[in-house]
């Protein structure tokens, strides 16, 4: 049954009734779809995720938002069953192949069929291969690649116009004549210097944030929502972020530090992880509702 379906599904694959979209951002993760149409007649069907793709994040449903059931293959390959009872499948889950270097960050994607990459408002594209049509939408760029392949994002984040600022056109006067040329160029001179030294100290910032974001061992009021929340039972990865509405990243990020730190029990079962709260977590909570 899986090698015919396999076959089958994979002419759908490179249909343009498949899409990806990867909506970047500046914590060096990315959210990604998949999006499958004018599914018919098919039990089961291989969907080609990327490498380095969160586990507990995945999330597959159709498109009335009920859940599908999956298997892992592979670490790039999962296996949907549709049961022959929904043209569309949906899934999503967060990417987390990012490097930062002298903060510039880079990321390397392999869809497998024609793909969207949205960067964020705040982004400002470096470099990219392949052939791409490239566009500016609600101040967001987008770059749309018609065919399958492994493409290389750069982009940075926190642009300023320091670096594309230019001087108005301005009638030729000799410095030397005019005492006011050289007042006007030196305050461009100390304004410009002013913005990239701003400019340098925010991404520098914003560099020292994520690393704090993961590494931090404080618990917060978000990290006792997540706590208050597994209260109610067992829950997973995807149905903590839905519960919540938070993204699946920062909950995966802030799960791992509480279960270090002995709040939270971790077990995988058919290659999904269930959380649930320890008696160590019941006391925190205890501790800080009596607060």
């Amino acid at each position: 049954m899986f090698i015919m379906t396999s076959i089958s599904a994979f002419g759908i694959f490179y249909s343009p009734k498949s899409t990806y979209t990867y909506r970047f951002n500046c914590n060096g993760y990315a959210d990604v779809t998949i999006t499958f149409t004018n599914l018919t007649n098919f039990y089961s069907i291989p969907v080609y995720i990327d490498k380095y793709t969160l586990p507990d994040t995945i999330i597959v449903a159709d498109d009335k938002g009920n859940l599908l059931p999956f298997e892992f293959i592979n670490e790039t390959m999962l296996l949907v069953y549709t049961y022959n009872e929904t043209s569309t499948v949906i899934v999503s889950y967060t990417l987390n192949n990012f490097s930062i270097r002298n903060y510039v960050y880079e990321a390397i994607i392999t869809p497998y069929t024609q793909s969207s990459i949205v960067l964020p408002k705040e982004a400002g594209l470096i470099y990219f291969n392949g052939s791409a049509e490239v566009s500016v939408y609600d101040d967001s760029i987008t770059l749309r690649y018609n065919e399958p392949g492994t493409y290389l994002i750069e982009y940075i984040c926190e642009t300023t116009q320091a670096f594309t600022t230019t001087t108005p056109s301005e009638p030729y006067t000799d410095a030397n004549t005019n005492p006011l040329f050289n007042t006007y160029h030196l305050l461009w001179i100390i304004t410009g210097t002013i913005l990239v030294s701003v400019s340098i100290y925010l991404l520098s910032r914003r560099k020292r944030r994520v690393e704090a974001i993961i590494t931090t061992t404080e618990v917060d009021e978000r990290d006792i929502e997540i706590l208050k929340a597994l209260l109610e039972g067992q829950e997973t990865i995807s149905g903590l972020a839905k519960k919540l509405g938070i993204s699946k990243s920062i909950v995966w990020r802030r799960v791992n530090k509480l279960a270090d730190q002995g709040f939270i029990e971790k077990k995988t079962l058919r290659g999904k992880t269930l959380l649930n709260l320890t008696e160590k977590g019941r006391e925190l909570i205890e501790k800080k509702e009596k607060k």
